[in-house]
């Protein structure tokens, strides 16, 4: 996994050990990436977390619908052929 942060902490050794010249776009650029790859790894653990929650809720919904279902019929597979679970 691409991780920013650890190119700011080889920049930042390598002024410090190899008194390599360090430029203000160079900050300025370390900044920007820096900030739009956690800020989008901040949106994709919020999506997660919220098609997760939309499972849950379709599951429970699905859930308090065969309760309420007065016929007690049994659920049956479409095909014949996959009513085994041979077929994975």
């Amino acid at each position: 996994m691409f991780k920013p942060l650890s190119i700011a902490i080889a920049v930042a050794m390598g002024v410090i050990f190899l008194r390599d010249s360090l430029y203000i776009g160079s900050l300025i650029g370390a900044t920007v990436i820096t900030m739009g790859f956690y800020t989008v790894m901040w949106g994709k653990a919020k999506e997660v977390a919220l098609v997760e929650d939309d499972k849950k809720a379709n599951h429970e919904q699905a859930n308090e619908a065969d309760l309420d279902s007065t016929s007690g019929s049994q659920k049956a597979p479409l095909l014949e052929s996959y009513k085994n679970d041979e077929h994975v």
